[in-house]
């Protein structure tokens, strides 16, 4: 399973790789910084399967980036990660496209159990 990770924060995105270790079998995981090496990872042809992907990133929003997400794999499984929730998520991030969203305040396990999603439903 290819796997891109969007996020800024440098031990937020190490977390989020160990856990995709753990829970799925042989992943192929790329991390992006900022929306930019994300939009170079995927005009270099790298199509994901899953994307866990912030919200606000130094140079952008992460949902910006669906789109051609979707366009690369129209299957991928996009997990919306974000401190932004409830009502404020579609004021912030109008029509943000995502299959799931994960809180970042959220237990592992909620991203264990996303993980397991993501994994079954893209052998579906």
């Amino acid at each position: 399973m290819k796997i891109l990770i969007v996020e800024d924060l440098v031990e937020l995105a190490d977390m989020l790789v160990q856990f995709c270790q753990g829970t799925l079998q042989s992943p192929e995981i790329r991390v992006a910084h900022t929306v930019k090496s994300a939009e170079l990872a995927l005009a270099e042809g790298y199509a994901p399967d899953l994307v866990i992907s912030d919200g606000n990133l130094p140079d952008g929003k992460g949902p910006s980036l669906f789109p051609a997400i979707r366009a690369a794999n129209p299957k991928a499984f996009i997990i919306f990660s974000t401190t932004v929730h409830g009502d404020m998520l579609e004021k912030h991030f109008p029509g943000h496209g995502a299959d799931e969203f994960l809180p970042k305040a959220s237990e592992p396990s909620r991203l264990v159990k996303l993980l397991r999603e993501a994994e079954r439903r893209l052998a579906a």
